[in-house]
């Protein structure tokens, strides 16, 4: 991988920027307006929120990030079948992202939704952490870096506490915030196209 420089002024992710990076799979996590003005969003190289719910945008840019990102070691499912993504704290979340991942292959895999209420991330690649009120989550942050587990969330302030990937809007942009250290201590590779357009967090 080549040298990477940090910067720690954030990069918003443009709508022209979150095309290119959702274009691969643009068919697979739109609303069905999205599809058929499909054309015109290449041409102009735009996102209209009308169009995607922030959780397909999430959905799909996951989707993507994940061919950017190479596991640690101390992952153990790498013989498995299937992608699981866990949901913590949210039946509600895990049930929009079943909808959305249904037929769904990631890294070769199929994707696989499952719900969790608690730190164990035995059965998981990818973890999307939701907020729970007056409940830390440290546990499951440091059972994530043990097990070689993603953490994704899209909370003010999680980047910082330690997840790796916290999207956050900046203006009508999408923004996504890396957390180098954690990645770092973790084993994750991260290319550095990643990175470029990511604020850095440690």
């Amino acid at each position: 991988m080549k040298a990477l420089t940090l910067n720690a002024k954030p990069r918003a992710v443009s709508h022209s920027l979150l095309a290119a990076l959702v274009i691969g799979c643009i068919y697979a996590f739109c609303t069905e307006s999205a599809y058929a003005n499909n054309s015109t969003y290449v041409k102009n190289r735009t996102f209209a929120k009308s169009n995607v719910t922030p959780i397909n945008v999430q959905a799909a840019l996951i989707k993507n990030f994940t061919h950017l990102i190479k596991w640690p070691e101390s992952h153990r499912r790498d013989n498995s079948t299937t992608f699981n993504i866990c949901i913590y704290n949210s039946s509600s979340l895990a049930k929009q992202f079943r909808d959305i991942f249904t037929g769904k292959v990631i890294k070769g895999k199929k994707a696989n939704i499952i719900n969790i209420n608690s730190e164990d991330l035995s059965q998981c690649d990818l973890a999307y952490v939701v907020p729970s009120s007056g409940e830390s989550f440290e546990p499951i942050l440091k059972s994530a870096g043990e097990s070689g587990v993603l953490t994704v969330s899209s909370e003010k302030g999680y980047g910082k506490m330690g997840v790796h990937i916290n999207f956050f809007e900046s203006g009508d942009n999408v923004a996504f915030e890396l957390n180098k250290n954690t990645l770092d201590s973790a084993g994750f590779q991260v290319s550095t196209q990643l990175f470029r357009y990511a604020k850095i967090v440690q």
